[in-house]
């Protein structure tokens, strides 16, 4: 099993990389050795959602891609229907389709079709909801497993995937760089001493009355400094803002 120390050579790798296909590399190796074979990573930018505006990144097959996109599954694909529409994980592969009752015809088609590649289970990691504004997307994250192994797996690893998942999606912000004034707003934000005590805690997996017994100051205060640094970040959620103070070198993950 990759402990904490192992994720952080990987952000470590991911924060050096030059170039968003050196990234995709480490990401790709760093998620395999969480046991994640079939990933998939799509964020949507602008309200028209052209594949111009589309960034597409993942290890399926080179067959089921081009299959994807010459019968225009992306129309269909439960992922953006049902996925991004919200934070919380959603679990994902054919393993899970007796669960989704609800899914039409076509949807459950291209799970099953997926299945072919191999990705029998996974999850959603979506970074920003569909309905927000023009942006949204995330990953698809995907294994070879039965649904009781992906379970078990997950269990003990889910906070390295998602902190994984979310600091790639960072770097790849970054590296394509979209909008050069907010990446210029970004680098130059800072925060305060406890701010990066408190994200620093949080890293490591500590709870809101951890963190505030360690301090020797109140759960209310935390969850004040840890608000106080999301917004900071520009963040939605607290594994986001670390990802963001982790790429910023506020923070080490170890």
């Amino acid at each position: 099993m990759v402990g904490q120390t192992g994720i952080s050579k990987y952000l470590v790798q991911q924060r050096q990389a030059g170039s968003v296909e050196d990234l995709w590399g480490v990401t790709v190796e760093a998620f395999h050795q969480l046991q994640i074979t079939h990933l998939l990573y799509v964020y949507c930018r602008g309200y028209l959602n052209t594949p111009e505006d589309t960034i597409l990144l993942t290890t399926m097959p080179g067959w089921w891609v081009e299959k994807y996109q010459r019968e225009g599954y992306a129309a269909f694909d439960p992922f953006f229907t049902y996925c991004c529409q919200t934070y919380e994980p959603v679990r994902t592969g054919v393993e899970y389709l007796p669960d989704y009752t609800y899914l039409n015809e076509k949807e459950r088609g291209l799970i099953t079709e997926a299945a072919e590649t191999g990705f029998r289970s996974g999850t959603s990691c979506i970074v920003r909801r569909r309905g927000l504004g023009p942006d949204f997307g995330g990953w698809n994250l995907g294994t070879t497993l039965s649904r009781n192994d992906f379970e078990s797996m997950y269990k003990s690893r889910s906070r390295q995937l998602r902190l994984l998942s979310l600091h790639a999606h960072e770097r790849i912000t970054l590296l394509t760089g979209r909008d050069q004034e907010e990446v210029k707003e970004y680098q130059e934000q800072t925060l305060s001493e406890r701010q990066i005590e408190c994200l620093t805690l949080l890293s490591k997996g500590r709870r809101t009355k951890e963190i505030a017994s360690e301090l020797e100051i109140q759960p209310v205060t935390v969850e004040h400094h840890i608000n106080l640094a999301k917004k900071f970040l520009n963040s939605t959620t607290r594994e986001q803002a670390i990802a963001r103070a982790v790429i910023k070198g506020i923070i080490e993950v170890n």
